[in-house]
């Protein structure tokens, strides 16, 4: 661990040492956050601010400093959200424990990840549609199957223009394109004989 996680995990320890720490996460499902409005209202607006400050989005953010994403297994991910957030805010309840509590944190706090676009997805967990065409994070795996990501860095940013573009030819062809058997590359090798 870096010396500046270290100290920082120091300081979230020293915050209020006999207080246990307490997320603003469940605060968010009362709040409106209807796309129909141009502006949030100031309550979800320093909601955001509070959710994007909490030693779990932090520890997220940093293990996305270097390259932009982390690859690993839910074990080591865990370690490192524990290490960066110091046993005051990790021993706590509202501290997520598995990768589904932080994906369900994810859920009820899109809009502060979609703000820092910030990302976890679970290889095991996603189709296999959206693995092949969506994501490109070497290393990522069956066993080391949790991607935490921020903006485009992990993703196939030629898919999500093609998606997002009006005309369906586009993604079409490279739907098509990624579905058809490649031209062996050594002797002999090659997609099996149908």
């Amino acid at each position: 661990m870096s010396e500046e996680n270290e100290a920082q995990s120091k300081r979230n320890e020293r915050r209020g040492e006999g207080e246990m720490w307490r997320s603003e996460i469940w605060a968010g499902l009362e709040l409106d956050f209807g796309s129909d409005q141009e502006t949030l209202n100031p309550q979800a607006e320093a909601w955001i601010e509070k959710i994007v400050q909490e030693p779990w989005v932090a520890g997220l953010l940093q293990l996305t400093e270097r390259r932009g994403w982390w690859v690993g297994t839910e074990w080591w991910l865990f370690d490192e959200l524990k290490r960066f957030a110091g046993k005051r805010v990790y021993r706590s309840s509202d501290f997520p424990y598995t990768l589904d509590e932080l994906l369900e944190y994810q859920a009820i706090a899109h809009e502060p990840f979609r703000r820092l676009e910030l990302g976890v997805v679970n290889y095991r967990e996603i189709l296999a549609e959206d693995f092949l065409y969506r994501y490109d994070a070497p290393e990522w795996d069956w066993d080391n199957y949790v991607l935490v990501y921020r903006g485009n860095v992990a993703l196939r940013t030629y898919f999500l223009r093609a998606e997002e573009h009006p005309d369906p030819l586009p993604l079409t062809l490279l739907l098509i394109a990624a579905r058809e058997p490649r031209a062996p590359t050594i002797a002999g090798e090659g997609p099996p004989a149908s």
